[in-house]
């Protein structure tokens, strides 16, 4: 027995049981810190700046590109997001699809953040996967628009006019529309703005759906008035794949989302989910975010803003995207 009376076995019991509280205790800690960091990484935003240059402009051009925003709302009303945008005074406001979620009814948040971005820069939007089945009742699949080419009467490879699709919901389109937004499927539209002409250019969703279907009409876009800043929005990244099989498709910029960079991104590894599948067999070939060269033209794949799923973002904070294109000797 010690001096003070314990016997020297109680007190290494003892030892052992305050060991083992310890270790109990950090657990639901462990869970509350998880929890917490996740529940920031999916409320919270930054904002990614790129820059390139390029002949075509005098001055710089900013650009604001918003990505797979799936009704999330940052702040009130989505006041911290408009806040944002309205301090980066951009000269263009770029949504590059999914920017609703289908399945679900309320379209308010997008057409509310719409009309309060309103005066600050026009603003063009194309389509995701998420819009399509939302308007139209189906993604851009073969079938769906071998059915449409057949119904408008589609008169040559590479042309189908989307604005002849007949929606199964128009809610969305007419919406946007009467808040005048430009909304660019498989076409063109032109927007002057600090003394150039700058071109935007929807491409629709499925790179396996660009041959037959869109390949002449955004071609066409691409490759007339080179002198014009060529700007593509495409939802999905591998439109860029489907562009290079064309030398003259080239671009200065094409914007994408879709991939949400991963989901969960590994330091030093990149997104584990792009396209369905799992890290590390198929990771995106690190194109699931950031800027790249496809040969073509710069990319600039968004993280984006939202979810769409159950799997929420680890590691993956949501992501503003801004884009200056400043004047220079190669667009490089």
């Amino acid at each position: 027995m010690r001096e003070d009376g314990k016997e020297p076995h109680t007190e290494i019991r003892n030892q052992k049981r305050r060991k083992h509280l310890r270790r109990l205790m950090a657990v639901p800690l462990l869970f509350v810190v998880c929890a917490a960091f996740i529940w920031w990484d999916n409320h919270h935003f930054t904002v990614t700046r790129y820059r390139l240059s390029s002949p075509k402009v005098q001055e710089t051009v900013r650009i604001v590109d918003l990505s797979d925003l799936h009704n999330a709302s940052f702040g009130r009303a989505n006041e911290k997001l408009t806040g944002c945008i309205r301090e980066l005074n951009p000269d263009l406001i770029l949504m590059t699809g999914d920017m609703v979620t289908a399945g679900h009814e309320d379209i308010s948040v997008i057409t509310e953040l719409c009309a309060d971005l309103d005066g600050i820069a026009p603003i063009f939007y194309t389509y995701g996967n998420h819009e399509n089945e939302m308007v139209y009742g189906s993604d851009v699949t073969p079938e769906f628009l071998e059915y449409q080419a057949e119904r408008t009467g589609m008169q040559e490879y590479g042309r189908l006019d989307f604005e002849k699709i007949e929606p199964l919901d128009a809610r969305l389109p007419s919406a946007l529309k009467e808040l005048g937004v430009a909304v660019v499927n498989n076409g063109a539209v032109s927007v002057s703005l600090k003394g150039i002409t700058a071109d935007i250019i929807g491409a629709d969703n499925l790179s396996g759906t660009f041959y037959p279907y869109s390949s002449t009409a955004v071609g066409e876009a691409l490759v007339r008035d080179r002198e014009h800043l060529k700007i593509v929005l495409a939802h999905q990244p591998s439109i860029a794949d489907a562009l290079s099989c064309e030398a003259a498709f080239s671009y200065d910029l094409l914007l994408c989302g879709h991939r949400h960079g991963g989901i969960i991104r590994v330091p030093g590894l990149g997104g584990m989910f792009c396209e369905g599948s799992f890290w590390p067999l198929f990771s995106g070939n690190g194109k699931e975010a950031g800027m790249f060269s496809s040969g073509q033209g710069t990319v600039v794949a968004s993280r984006g803003m939202g979810n769409s799923g159950i799997l929420p973002r680890i590691n993956n904070v949501p992501e503003l995207v801004v884009i200056d294109i400043e004047k220079g000797g190669d667009g490089t």
